[in-house]
């Protein structure tokens, strides 16, 4: 519950709907940008707590039109780097 609370609050502190509607508008128009636009997204993500890198990636790509964002849980990317 305390997750819940502390998103919360600082969602609210960060603007509410209208946060996340600027996220949603954080676009660039050449390649490698797009991949800088998703990182700011996620960096923004990350700083509400019990949010990791999947989930931030999963909402930005799902909800945020962030189409560069992509998702891999954390043991298979540690198999890839491992292994590949």
């Amino acid at each position: 519950a305390n997750y819940i609370i502390e998103t919360r609050d600082l969602l609210t502190k960060k603007g509410g709907r209208d946060f996340l509607v600027s996220l949603r508008r954080i676009q660039t128009n050449n390649d490698t940008s797009h991949v800088q636009a998703a990182d700011v997204v996620q960096a923004e993500l990350l700083q509400f707590k019990g949010i990791g890198r999947k989930v931030a990636d999963c909402v930005a790509l799902f909800s945020l039109d962030q189409r560069n964002a992509i998702p891999v849980d954390v043991h298979v990317k540690n198999i890839a780097i491992r292994d590949y």
